[in-house]
């Protein structure tokens, strides 16, 4: 699935989803990463995170500018497989 999220000048957001997979990856936990966030002025990259999360769910921003986001995704992806390895191992 991609989301293509849009921007405009003044605040106005738009999203756009297509799929062209299976349905069953509509019931699958979604992670949004945003990279190049040290492109972004700050208040405009929270706002993002914001909007993004209460539509999507986890939102991870990730600069390879910044030491600690990209240890911060990292942490993020060990702690999620580790989940995922868990439940696996449930079933």
């Amino acid at each position: 699935m991609g989301v293509f999220g849009v921007w405009k000048s003044g605040g106005e957001r738009s999203f756009v989803i297509q799929s062209k997979y299976d349905s069953g990856l509509l019931n699958k936990r979604e992670v949004i990463v945003l990279t190049k966030t040290d492109l972004l002025e700050e208040k405009a990259l929270k706002e993002r995170i914001q909007v993004l999360s209460k539509k999507f769910g986890d939102v991870i921003a990730v600069s390879i500018l910044d030491d600690a986001s990209i240890k911060g995704f990292k942490e993020y992806l060990t702690r999620l497989f580790e989940g995922l390895m868990e439940a696996s191992n449930e079933s």
